[in-house]
C-alpha cells in the first residue's frame, strides 16, 4: 500500500510530499504520528517545497542586478535621506497591489539600484512578478519590438508584471522615439502596475532629460500620480557595493 501511494504521489508529480512520507516512514517514531498531524506535514512539505521554487523562478525572470538585494539589509543613517516609515509602508506591500509608482532619485553610488532591486524581489517574495531593466536597454529593445512590429506583443508582456524597474534614468538625454516609447509604457501601466524609476537626476529636472517640456510633463504626471518619492544622498557607495551589496 505504502509502495503504491508513493508511486501515485509521484505520477501527480507531488514528489516533495512523497520524500516526506518516506522521511516519516524511516523515523522511529513516525508511526506513532497522528495522521492529521502527519498529513498537515506532507502537505507542508510540499507547499514550502513549490513556493521556494515559484520565488527562485520569479527572481530569475526578474534578471535583478542584485539579485540577493532585500529590504531588511537597508541603511538608515541620517545622511543618506532614506525614511524607516516609508520603507515600513512600503514593506506592507499596499502600493503594488495598488498600482502606485516609487520614485527613487539621487547622486551616483548612493544605492538607488540596490533599493530598487530590494522592492522587486520583496515583491518576487509575495509572489508578484517583476520586471527589472536599465532604462538604456530596456528602451532599445522596445525600438528594436516596433521595427520588428510586434510591439503591442511587447506591451502585453510588461502589463503581466505587475512591477517594472526602471533603473537610471537620466543617463542621456531621450530621443522622440524613446520618448514615445516610455510613454507608451507609463501610460499603459497608469493604475495598472506599479513602477520603480531610479534616477540620477531630481524629478524636478526631468524636462532636460527627456529633452521636450511636453513629453516631460505627461510622463511624469503620470508618474508623480500616487507616488512615492525617496531623495537618496551622501557619499558614494560603490566600494561597498563590491564587498557586500547592501544599501
Amino acid at each position: 500500500m505504502e509502495e503504491m501511494t508513493l508511486s501515485r504521489l509521484r505520477e501527480m508529480k507531488l514528489a516533495q510530499m512523497a520524500r516526506r512520507m518516506e522521511e516519516i516512514a524511516a523515523d522511529p517514531n513516525g508511526h506513532s504520528m497522528a495522521w492529521k498531524d502527519a498529513v498537515a506535514s506532507l502537505v507542508d512539505s510540499e507547499y514550502d517545497h513549490r513556493s521556494t521554487r515559484r520565488l527562485q523562478e520569479l527572481l530569475r525572470k526578474a534578471r535583478l542586478k542584485y539579485p540577493t538585494a532585500n529590504l531588511e539589509s537597508l541603511d538608515y543613517d541620517s545622511s543618506r535621506g532614506l525614511s524607516k516609515d516609508l520603507v515600513r509602508e512600503l514593506s506592507s506591500g499596499r502600493w503594488i497591489e495598488q498600482a502606485h509608482n516609487v520614485l527613487v532619485s539621487g547622486p551616483t553610488g548612493t544605492g538607488k539600484s540596490y533599493l530598487a532591486c530590494a522592492l522587486a524581489a520583496f515583491a518576487c517574495r509575495r509572489g508578484v512578478k517583476a520586471t527589472y531593466a536599465r532604462v538604456s536597454v530596456f528602451l532599445d529593445a522596445m525600438a528594436s519590438e516596433r521595427t520588428l512590429g510586434t510591439y503591442p506583443k511587447a506591451l502585453e508582456r510588461l502589463r503581466k508584471s505587475r512591477l517594472l524597474v526602471l533603473d537610471d534614468l537620466g543617463a542621456d538625454i531621450l530621443t522622440r522615439e524613446q520618448r514615445n516609447i516610455l510613454f507608451d509604457v507609463v501610460e499603459d501601466r497608469s493604475m495598472e502596475g506599479a513602477t520603480v524609476v531610479t534616477s540620477q537626476v531630481p524629478v524636478e529636472q526631468w524636462a532636460e532629460v527627456f529633452g521636450e517640456a511636453g513629453a516631460a510633463e505627461a510622463i511624469t504626471d503620470r508618474l508623480l500620480c500616487n507616488a512615492h518619492r525617496i531623495n537618496l544622498k551622501g557619499a558614494s557607495r560603490r566600494g561597498r557595493f563590491r564587498i557586500n551589496p547592501t544599501a
